[in-house]
């Protein structure tokens, strides 16, 4: 447990760090970034997979784009093929990170924070608390900022018809690593004492 609550403090740090940073320069600090990275190395080695890190560390590698796309796809075959259910978290997390951030919804310290957050939880609460997160705000911004539930509904079907369209000059410009900091630490914490 000492293990577990030690990552959460790191972690928690890391991410208020990033969300301060965020709301005020609309950048996140690279140590707050690469650490949460680096905290979701450190558990998949603690908890002794292996595998899972050293993919991990392919999908860190191959955010870059062009053609390594296709080699995380293809790391992401093979784990679901040789884990399956055990690794789907992780590859579909990782998955969701890597298409946010080539889409450029996501910027580099976002899909860090992202990335290190699903290295940490690598399960389904994880991607339920970020990223369902991330869903109600952006749905709640849209409805306030639209003025009406009619009129925010129809921009959200805009959106997804729409979702690789640029530039999105109406897009809602967020500090993601507020969403991520409430999500991650709420998922931490769980992790850390009760999970």
């Amino acid at each position: 447990m000492t293990f577990e609550i030690a990552v959460a403090v790191l972690g928690t740090a890391a991410l208020v760090w990033a969300a301060g940073v965020d709301v005020r320069t609309r950048k996140i600090p690279a140590p707050a970034g690469f650490g949460m990275l680096g905290l979701g190395l450190l558990v998949l080695l603690w908890e002794k997979w292996y595998v899972g890190a050293a993919y991990f560390v392919l999908a860190i590698w191959c955010t870059r784009g062009r053609g390594w796309q296709y080699i995380l796809l293809a790391g992401s075959a093979v784990m679901l093929w040789t884990y399956q259910w055990e690794a789907t978290p992780l590859v579909v997390g990782v998955l969701l990170v890597a298409m946010i951030f080539w889409m450029k919804w996501f910027g580099g310290g976002d899909a860090q924070l992202g990335m290190g957050l699903i290295g940490v939880g690598h399960d389904w609460l994880v991607l339920g608390l970020v990223f369902g997160l991330t869903i109600v705000v952006g749905i709640v911004m849209t409805v306030v900022r639209r003025g009406s539930v009619t009129e925010g509904a129809r921009r959200l079907v805009w959106v997804a018809r729409n979702l690789s369209a640029e530039p999105d000059s109406d897009a809602i410009r967020t500090p993601w690593a507020v969403v991520a900091a409430v999500g991650g630490i709420a998922y931490l914490w769980l992790w850390a004492l009760v999970l």
